[in-house]
């Protein structure tokens, strides 16, 4: 199996007026090729940065970055603004949790996407540039696409919009696709169509998928592998099936516990109880001891290393 992207003991800091926030703590993940991967924490947890990270995105906040960010062999990690461009829009493409913010209000659907394409394929002509938009847009589900491609953002529904930027994403034809978040903002029902529409994306997408969701059903749905992330530290990942069937960290397990079983009547939102520690405060231990129902005086003083539990599985706690 092919490692398309792999990040190692990434780390990223922010400033803040209270001091360095440490948003990823020595994180490492591993993207093969032709899978998709999924990025799964409470928000607040890093998923995000992550992304920005491998995009070359990050604030102008930023402190510090360290460690590794290769892809298909190639560090990422002090490029160059002009190479990291070069590889957005081509190599790299990602679908942004609110399309409302990432579509631009003052053009048309129509100029935004043509603006994609003609930088991924600049010698296309613009009889053949139409006719590859139209076919995009119908390919994600978007009816009677040609009155589309004329509609401005706001004239379309939230479904919709995110069609577009699905669409957007795959006009680039990159090798790595980033989902962040990409059906919060919808209905269960456009949520629904949306998750049937990346599934679909495995028949005729080669490259690899990164897609970030608080819904653990989604994931557990859409993904092939899956990556834990908890107050920027990396505490488990493995294959998406085995994680969730047998998990080996207790965060994981208190956020399984925390999906509405909808077989049993759930008056009240479950919960884990306690809050994130603050990434202006890096204490010793695991990060995760102040909320553990299994911690003990070890968790609290010692900080546990990601290691193999099993093959393919790695978990961050003294106990797995």
């Amino acid at each position: 199996m092919t490692l398309l992207a792999d990040l190692r003991d990434l780390r990223v800091a922010l400033a803040t007026p209270a001091g360095p926030a440490q948003v990823l703590d020595g994180v490492s993940l591993e993207i093969p090729r032709g899978r998709i991967v999924g990025l799964v924490g409470e928000s607040g947890s890093g998923k995000s940065t992550l992304a920005l990270a491998l995009l070359g995105l990050l604030p102008a906040s930023l402190s510090r970055l360290d460690g590794s960010i290769r892809l298909d062999g190639e560090e990422l990690v002090g490029a160059s603004p002009e190479r990291l461009q070069a590889l957005r829009g081509t190599r790299m493409a990602m679908i942004f949790q609110d399309p409302m913010t990432a579509l631009n209000p003052l053009f048309t659907v129509a100029t935004q996407l043509a603006d994609v394409l003609k930088r991924r394929e600049p010698g296309l002509s613009g009889a053949e540039r139409r006719a590859r938009l139209l076919g995009m847009l119908d390919k994600v589900g978007i009816a009677d696409p040609e009155r589309r491609l004329h509609a401005y953002p706001h004239e379309l529904s939230g479904g919709m919009r995110q069609r577009v930027m699905i669409a957007m994403a795959l006009l680039c034809r990159p090798d790595l696709l980033i989902a962040d978040e990409p059906t919060t903002a919808l209905d269960v029902t456009i949520e629904a169509q949306i998750a049937g529409l990346i599934r679909d994306l495995r028949r005729d997408f080669a490259g690899s998928i990164l897609f970030i969701s608080h819904s653990l059903g989604l994931v557990a749905e859409l993904t092939d592998e899956v990556a834990v992330l908890y107050a920027g530290t990396l505490v488990e990942s493995g294959p998406t099936a085995e994680v969730f069937a047998r998990p080996r960290h207790p965060y994981t397990s208190a956020l399984l516990a925390c999906e509405a079983d909808l077989d049993r009547d759930v008056r009240e939102a479950l919960s884990i109880p306690g809050e994130v520690p603050s990434p202006l405060e890096r204490g010793t231990g695991c990060v995760f001891a102040s909320r553990c129902i299994r911690a003990e005086h070890r968790c609290r003083e010692e900080t546990p290393l990601p290691r193999p539990v099993e093959a393919g599985r790695i978990a961050a706690c003294h106990f797995a």
